[in-house]
């Protein structure tokens, strides 16, 4: 739609209109609004604050573009990314405008992607998973063991061996620090990153 390539991408090919219709299923619902409050976050964001928000995936990104150095791929990945950001919020500007009548009135569906965003879910997801009483998310958190210290530890290192670029592949890390494979280097990382951003 930004493209200005609607006639080659017509409504009647989606099961569901991509901002007046129902999304009654709760991941359908997070999974749209989701992406809206991504565009706008992306777009606020500065290079260095996006750089720091998603800073292993863009190390790990680097690394196949061994032809530009790792400053110049972070900055050819924010561009993308801000430029989608920027092209997303002007048609979803544009579907409020169009749809002024219907969201004054009060016309739309309640679990349409406008409605979701004129009550702003599309900056909080985790209300839209929240909303579905049939996953008790928070009470299988409550029944979990805490984490061990000796892992959190462990995993922080981890973290600062691979941003600082000590070793180019998850397996290397995995190796290094004695962990059964690249993939759960990987989760311990994207973990103690997490834990960070929580303090």
């Amino acid at each position: 739609m930004a493209s200005k390539c609607e006639e080659y991408d017509p409504e009647w090919q989606y099961a569901v209109e991509l901002f007046n219709g129902p999304r009654e299923n709760v991941y359908d619902r997070a999974m749209a609004a989701g992406m809206a409050g991504f565009a706008v976050k992306v777009e606020q964001m500065s290079p260095e604050m996006f750089t720091r928000t998603f800073s292993s995936d863009l190390l790990e990104v680097g690394r196949y573009l061994p032809e530009v150095s790792q400053e110049e791929a972070i900055r050819k990945i924010f561009g993308i990314h801000h430029r989608h950001a920027r092209q997303a919020n002007s048609v979803i500007d544009a579907e409020i405008s169009a749809n002024a009548d219907a969201i004054r009135t009060g016309a739309l569906p309640e679990t349409c992607l406008l409605s979701m965003i004129g009550r702003k879910e599309h900056l909080h997801i985790r209300q839209i998973l929240d909303s579905d009483r049939r996953t008790p998310t928070r009470k299988k958190k409550k029944r979990g063991r805490p984490p061990d210290p000796v892992i959190a530890r462990r995993d922080k290192k981890m973290l600062e061996a691979w941003q600082t670029g000590q070793y180019r592949t998850y397996a290397e890390l995995a190796d290094a620090f004695d962990v059964p494979s690249g993939d759960a280097a990987r989760k311990a990382v994207r973990g103690a990153e997490c834990s960070q951003l929580k303090k």
